[in-house]
């Protein structure tokens, strides 16, 4: 890989960041730790809750409407059709086969385009709630003792001070390079 200093190695900075992250948690008071680490997780849970539900249910859905199209083929097809149209006068005239008109076509017939958007749907739809109630229950247990709460949003703020600092300094860095290189 190239090192361009405009494009940097974000998975490198990402562990980097998580590594920052556990040190300020290390450095709260046990309980307090504990307690930031369980709201993490908790957040955690209820999107995977969330996911998994949200895709249940969209492959739920898919079948369902998958099942009703097909009945209503099955209907159709099984149905009568008028093969002539007799009018007053005595006069006969055969009616069109309407069957291939009617029937769905090869779009409509695709399984896994119809499956996918459900469950695409439902992951999205899933994981979105997921986050949210996630967010809603750690926040309301978070918010229950308040010098706590103090301690942890003063180390959030060391914490977003020093990703700051890496981050100046990895610009610095790059910068520097990019003058001297030819």
């Amino acid at each position: 890989m190239v090192d361009n200093p405009w494009f940097p190695n974000y998975r490198q900075s990402w562990t980097e960041k998580i590594k920052l992250l556990e040190e300020q948690i290390d450095r709260l008071s046990t309980p307090d730790g504990v307690k930031l680490r369980w709201a993490v997780w908790t957040v955690v849970g209820h999107i995977a809750v969330g996911t998994a539900v949200g895709l249940s249910v969209g492959g739920f859905l898919a079948r369902r409407s998958l099942k009703s199209q097909r009945r209503v083929a099955e209907a159709f097809h099984r149905a009568e059709q008028p093969i002539a149209v007799v009018f007053a006068s005595g006069r006969t005239e055969a009616s069109p086969n309407i069957r291939k008109t009617l029937s769905p076509s090869k779009a409509g017939k695709s399984v896994p385009n119809l499956v996918l958007r459900f469950a695409g749907v439902g992951l999205i739809l899933g994981a979105s709630t997921g986050y949210a109630s996630g967010l809603a229950y750690a926040d309301f247990i978070l918010r229950k003792d308040m010098a706590s709460r103090v301690r942890m949003a003063s180390a959030i703020d060391r914490y977003e001070a020093t990703v700051m600092k890496k981050e100046m300094e990895n610009l610095r860095e790059a910068t520097n390079r990019s003058r001297t290189d030819p």
